[in-house]
């Protein structure tokens, strides 16, 4: 928000009740996604959204840390941001909304290292591509239902693999090549450049398939103007090539790599000589030494994402099949589940709005559905939720992987859906909708949790702004699609489905 210091008001901490005259306040819970890792970045990002498209009244915001007692009297502290949001079917109706934030992240830092982050991609995909092209079934809304093959599925499957398989065999082609050089005594660099001249060629081509893949990136945010405009349809081609471009060359140039060190280990070839084009690059020591420090870098850089963000939805998937990882998940439910659940008891709001980007939609969908359970064994319906709203959500493609984990898991599928009250038939009436783009390769449609035709079905939604290839995934958070669908719910306006 542009004027956002003279408008924000700290606010002591102190129990948190409704005023009177608030008598109509909404609660937003929104749940972060894997790699976020800022406590309270969410709350900014949402509230910096609802006021980007005009939705908050002006000079409304307040943040606050409340005060709560949770189920086991604990005291529980939650920090919030208050503003009056502006329904986005009306400018006349306005509503006191508190945004929260369930917080999860510090509980995966440093829990998962690459080794079962690339364990994880093979298992799951191997699993994946064997059944990607058999009948996909699914116990939801009481019955075991088709969806068909996921054939589609195969191929992400094999693109990730591929992918991840070359990275780990460039890194130990490298360390391969290092170990010579240290082993035969340390000789001058350009002695030690040389032999690795082939090499060189082949990661050059890759690298500048990745600084061009780059630039288009640099020059659609540039277009995107703070995202007033959208990307042109060209561009979006263009960068969609370089970047399946890269995807493919990356095993590609790794196979390559390892069949030139293989012949002149075993067959005595000479190295290959470069093309006329990249001939004068390998002139000089110093490019060639930049082309071999940039693949470590990209290596460290791929490392680092697929550890934050690969390694999260690890956790969170294959809880039920690594023990060490069962605890983790339980805790991650736990801490979401302890937020929700005291405000739904305790905050005293007329409606509550369930928010979740990314793998957040995943714990959103479970605390949900816990909040759910709960609150009917206790005999006491849940009343007020007024929305879950997703955004960037990979459902669909965990769903697919918790299903495919055995090979006859029909009883344990069933078992499974008997704890998620939100596709079963005695389901809440609860409107979801879900923000979906075809420039998003997490996300996508959910299609797993009804059949066309049910009266629960999600309403899949794209978002047409969150259109640049590969970052699309973190461009809902800045879109009007989401700050509307927010306003709507938060204002108590008809159904999101």
């Amino acid at each position: 928000m542009a004027d956002r210091p003279s408008t924000l008001r700290a606010t002591d901490l102190e129990p948190a009740t409704l005023d009177a005259k608030s008598p109509d306040a909404t609660a937003v819970i929104v749940f972060h996604g894997m790699g976020q890792q800022v406590r309270w970045e969410t709350i900014d990002m949402l509230v910096d959204t609802l006021d980007r498209h005009g939705h908050v009244k002006p000079r409304s915001v307040h943040v606050r840390q409340a005060l709560f007692t949770d189920a086991d009297g604990r005291e529980l502290r939650l920090g919030r941001a208050e503003c009056v949001i502006a329904s986005s079917d009306t400018e006349a109706r306005r509503t006191e909304t508190h945004v929260y934030e369930a917080y999860w992240a510090p509980l995966t830092e440093g829990a998962v290292g690459v080794r079962d982050v690339v364990h994880f991609l093979f298992s799951a995909g191997w699993a994946g591509i064997r059944y990607a092209f058999r009948d996909f079934r699914r116990h939801v809304l009481g019955e075991l239902r088709s969806y068909g093959p996921q054939t589609a599925v195969a191929g992400h499957f094999i693109a990730a693999m591929g992918f991840v398989g070359a990275l780990v065999a460039l890194n130990l082609l490298t360390a391969w090549n290092v170990g010579r050089y240290l082993m035969e005594g340390r000789p001058d660099i350009g002695t030690f450049v040389a032999p690795l001249a082939p090499y060189t060629h082949l990661l050059w081509n890759m690298e500048l398939l990745g600084a061009a893949f780059a630039v288009l990136m640099i020059l659609a945010l540039l277009v995107k103007d703070g995202g007033r405009r959208r990307i042109p349809p060209a561009l979006q081609l263009v960068m969609w090539g370089a970047m399946w471009a890269l995807l493919i060359a990356v095993p590609l140039i790794t196979l390559g790599m390892g069949a030139i060190a293989a012949s002149s280990r075993w067959f005595g070839v000479p190295p290959w000589t470069a093309p006329a084009y990249l001939s004068f690059t390998l002139s000089e020591t110093g490019i060639a030494l930049a082309a071999w420090g940039g693949a470590l870098v990209f290596s460290w850089y791929v490392k680092r994402v697929l550890v934050q963000y690969a390694g999260d939805v690890m956790v969170y998937v294959t809880a039920h099949q690594v023990n060490r990882f069962a605890e983790l998940r339980e805790k991650i439910q736990a801490t979401a589940a302890r937020v929700a659940t005291t405000l739904y008891r305790q905050g005293g709001y007329k409606r509550y709005v369930f928010v979740g980007h990314s793998l957040g939609s995943v714990v959103a969908y479970d605390t949900l559905n816990r909040l759910i359970l709960e609150e009917t064994h206790a005999s006491r319906p849940v009343q007020n939720v007024e929305a879950l709203i997703t955004f960037g959500s990979p459902l669909d493609k965990t769903a697919f992987v918790f299903r495919t984990q055995a090979k006859k898991s029909e009883v344990r599928e069933a078992m499974a859906a008997t704890v998620q009250p939100l596709i079963q038939t005695s389901r809440p009436a609860i409107p979801w909708l879900n923000l979906w783009s075809r420039h998003d390769i997490v996300s996508g449609e959910i299609n797993f949790y009804a059949t066309p035709g049910d009266k629960v079905t999600v309403r899949n939604e794209s978002d047409p702004d969150a259109d640049i290839p590969l970052f699309a995934h973190v461009q809902f958070w800045k879109n009007r699609a989401l700050a509307a669908a927010l306003a709507r719910a938060a204002n108590g306006a008809p159904a999101l489905v």
